[in-house]
């Protein structure tokens, strides 16, 4: 057997209005690893897609045709907790670190971006992901009395 047959492969959406971007974006991800992505153009389409697939990353931009600003940052929150969602946008309405962990974004990419910010997002946001559930089999000292 294979042993890349063992490697989970991550679920990555995108939401992005712009096909142009979510092609490039799907294509570069797609070819640096073991990621399968599915692309939506819309908040509707990506609601959809959240109730029919766990996905381990979501990137999203912040203003769509249907959602603006942080309506479908906290739409996503409300189905899925814990799914890390990387934000792009060229019109961040408050960049600071305080309103990125209040909305539940775990990275905010300023457009227009490097192919490279993405990975790096995507690949930290898996990172954090794989610490996390190792963490969560562990018993702590508070358990035990």
């Amino acid at each position: 057997m294979n042993t890349m047959e063992n490697i989970k492969q991550a679920k990555i959406l995108i939401i992005e209005d712009e096909e142009l971007i979510s092609k490039c974006l799907k294509q570069a991800l797609e070819k640096m690893g073991s990621y399968a992505v599915n692309c939506v153009l819309t908040g509707l389409d990506a609601i959809e897609s959240l109730s029919n697939v766990n996905y381990d990353v979501i990137i999203t931009d912040l203003n769509l045709p249907d959602y603006k600003e942080f309506e479908l940052v906290r739409k996503i929150r409300d189905l899925k907790k814990d799914i890390p969602v990387i934000v792009m946008s060229a019109h961040y309405p408050d960049a600071s670190e305080h309103n990125i962990l209040e909305q539940g974004i775990f990275r905010c990419i300023h457009k227009p971006f490097e192919i490279e910010d993405i990975l790096i997002g995507v690949e930290a946001a898996l990172a954090e992901q794989t610490q996390v559930s190792e963490f969560a089999g562990y018993t702590t000292i508070s358990n035990l009395y």
